[in-house]
């Protein structure tokens, strides 16, 4: 084993509350995508672009302010995304959290603050 291996070799690559957001995103893209020969390419770019909000914001959903989307959609707008596109990630991520809401399992992931956060845009 090389040097770098040692040091990460003992060193879980994602921790449980990691495991369980992707495992949440996961579930909701699937609850909220329909049959279409276009599913598979719709769940990934949901998932994709929701996990990109946080890693974006390095919080899990409990912990995400107002602040926090704001900040997301203003990073979104500097990397030259349009307007509409920007629009489409907040809603995936709102639907998200909505989603998340609802389900008495996933509930613990929510946000207090997020209905708030809908000034966002």
């Amino acid at each position: 084993m090389d040097e770098k291996s040692s040091e990460t070799a003992l060193v879980p690559a994602q921790t449980d509350l990691q495991v369980a957001l992707r495992g949440a995103v996961s579930l909701w893209a699937s609850a909220t995508t329909s049959e279409s020969e276009r599913r598979a390419d719709l769940l990934r770019d949901k998932q994709r672009i929701v996990l990109s909000f946080f890693r974006h914001t390095d919080k899990l959903p409990s912990e995400v302010e107002p602040v926090d989307v704001q900040g997301w959609l203003r990073d979104l707008a500097e990397k030259g995304i349009s307007a509409g596109t920007a629009y489409q990630h907040a809603c995936l991520l709102s639907s998200f959290y909505s989603w998340a809401m609802r389900d008495p399992e996933v509930g613990r992931l929510r946000c207090k603050n997020y209905f708030q956060a809908r000034k966002f845009y």
